[in-house]
């Protein structure tokens, strides 16, 4: 939860800079994805080093950029594999939905109400630099947001880290 509330105040302080919601990817000139909205967020989780290291025109994966990318980034919460298991959820309607020029103010059911950040279950994480989507079912989302857990831990626009517990949960409130 501590580093989940970290994420949350780096997101925060991102938004304060930006005027805008971090990129669900950091993209070429072309619109492929290259890095994770994650890589952003690095110079406001005290990771200033590592982010002026990397090179924002390559993917990810490159021979440059995978000599960092290999590292560990605590912040982003990290399963057994060593992969990040911060994720930002994709279906119709969420924060990471389409456009990545969001603001505070396209969240029509308020920042206490909205997801942006969970710990994936271990089998969902990634390396934190890998722009790749986290699609959530629209049929099933309970399945791919909780996985195997009876409790996971998210984080809502409002800054605050809430725990959400499988039993008081449904398809249709998540």
């Amino acid at each position: 939860a501590n580093q989940l509330r970290q994420t949350s105040l780096a997101f925060h302080n991102y938004v304060s800079a930006h005027r805008a919601f971090v990129p669900r990817a950091i993209k070429d000139a072309d619109g492929r994805p290259l890095l994770s909205g994650r890589v952003a967020l690095l110079p406001f989780v005290e990771q200033n080093l590592l982010y002026d290291q990397l090179r924002m025109d390559e993917p990810w994966d490159s021979e440059h950029n995978s000599q960092f990318t290999s590292l560990v980034v605590p912040s982003f919460g990290v399963s057994p594999s060593g992969q990040s298991m911060l994720r930002f959820p994709v279906f119709p309607g969420s924060v990471w939905d389409g456009d990545d020029k969001k603001r505070f103010s396209d969240c029509s059911d308020g920042t206490s109400n909205t997801i942006f950040a969970i710990y994936a279950p271990p089998e969902a994480a990634v390396n934190w630099a890998d722009p790749k989507p986290w699609t959530i079912s629209k049929n099933n989302p309970m399945r791919d947001v909780f996985g195997d857990r009876d409790e996971i831990t998210v984080a809502m626009l409002d800054g605050s880290i809430r725990k959400l517990k499988r039993s008081k949960m449904s398809n249709e409130k998540l």
